[in-house]
């Protein structure tokens, strides 16, 4: 990966478009769930001064198919990192155009799986040539491979990100997914094993730094609410505030399986120290977020999440540091054409679009199917 690093403040959103209004609801006496605990409504932060906050995110773009099998993309990642002075960093990584075929496939993947800690994650090392074999479920289609790329992009960024913040003495990270139990793209060790004292949770424990991962799609519900719904449902349309949920789900989910007879237990739902149901402003693009908070020692979630919403400024109920990120990890149209024509002369390919019979099928213009 090339970083591309500039100290220049670069303005995506138009600073003076006004922030979402915070309107408290009339009903909020009215409010009672019996198995959630109190609803909170977002407060003012305990903080002094805005701690230095890092949002880090990674997107991929696929270029095409080689001729004799394989595949052509490229990943990008950008940490926007926001000082406590005020002062704005873009960090971008490039990785340019990747080739992966049956040759290089199964190699790559091990030592991805070895920069994560366990090197027989995405393959299996075994006695017989080419020593190496692919893991059932673990790859199955073109797209899981290049997201599984992605991801290890953005995990090393997160790396760098810490390091950043414990220059700082601390901070903020903020990251656009979750933080679940288990995964297909990184070992549950990587994030946190707390016997052996090692993970990403861990050092970020260490060294003040609170990591938030905030989740804009899920299939966690709640008493049969989605959580994307569960707050506008149970609170309103105008409710901006969080719930804690890690407690309510894992009972749930235990309840579920004691019903069930041949089941394997269930997994808990996130390494974070807790879980929110989250809305940060109301409006026609906002909506209820699942909020993975892995607060450091001396400091309660409450007032992490409190943080994210008072210091980072809120644009359609999403924290503006993660729109920024993701807005300079996308890839233009120019950018797409730059990568197929280092690839042409690099490789002496030129990639190929996947074969489709769409255009039998389906009608001009139509969709859905």
């Amino acid at each position: 990966m090339v970083p591309e690093r500039t100290e220049q403040f670069h303005e995506l959103i138009n600073d003076s478009e006004k922030a979402t209004h915070r309107t408290p609801s009339d009903h909020e006496s009215d409010l009672k769930l019996e198995r959630l605990n109190e609803v909170s409504r977002m407060g003012r932060p305990k903080r002094l001064h805005p701690p230095p906050i890092i949002a880090v995110d990674a997107g991929v773009v696929n270029l095409g198919s080689l001729p004799k099998g394989g595949t052509v993309f490229a990943v990008r990642g950008a940490a926007c990192c926001y000082t406590s002075e005020g002062e704005v960093i873009i960090l971008r990584y490039n990785t340019g155009a990747i080739p992966i075929d049956q040759e290089n496939k199964l190699k790559v993947l091990h030592a991805m799986g070895k920069r994560l800690g366990e090197p027989e994650f995405f393959v299996k090392e075994v006695d017989e040539y080419p020593y190496l074999q692919e893991k059932s479920g673990v790859i199955e289609a073109t797209d899981q491979l290049q997201d599984r790329f992605r991801n290890f992009v953005e995990r090393i960024i997160q790396a760098e990100a810490l390091a950043i913040l414990k220059k700082y003495n601390g901070g903020i990270l903020l990251i656009d997914g979750a933080l679940p139990d288990r995964s297909y793209d990184t070992p549950k060790n990587y994030l946190l094993n707390q016997s052996k004292k090692l993970g990403m949770l861990y050092e970020a424990d260490q060294n003040s730094i609170d990591v938030v991962a905030i989740s804009k799609k899920t299939r966690i519900t709640v008493e049969g609410i989605p959580i994307q719904k569960f707050l506008t449902e149970k609170y309103g349309a105008d409710f901006i505030g969080f719930i804690p949920l890690k407690d309510v789900v894992s009972q749930e989910r235990k309840e579920t399986r004691s019903k069930q007879s041949g089941t394997k237990p269930r997994l808990r739902v996130t390494m974070a120290k807790e879980m929110y149901a989250a809305r940060f402003g109301f409006g026609p693009s906002s909506m209820t977020f699942r909020v993975d908070v892995h607060n450091c020692k001396g400091k309660r979630a409450r007032e992490v999440i409190n943080d994210v919403y008072n210091y980072c400024r809120i644009y359609g109920g999403y924290p503006k540091p993660l729109i920024e990120t993701h807005q300079n990890s996308c890839f233009l149209f120019q950018d797409f054409q730059n990568l197929l024509a280092d690839v042409a002369v690099r490789l002496g390919v030129k990639p190929e679009e996947q074969p489709s019979m769409e255009v039998l099928f389906q009608p001009f213009g139509s969709f859905g199917k």
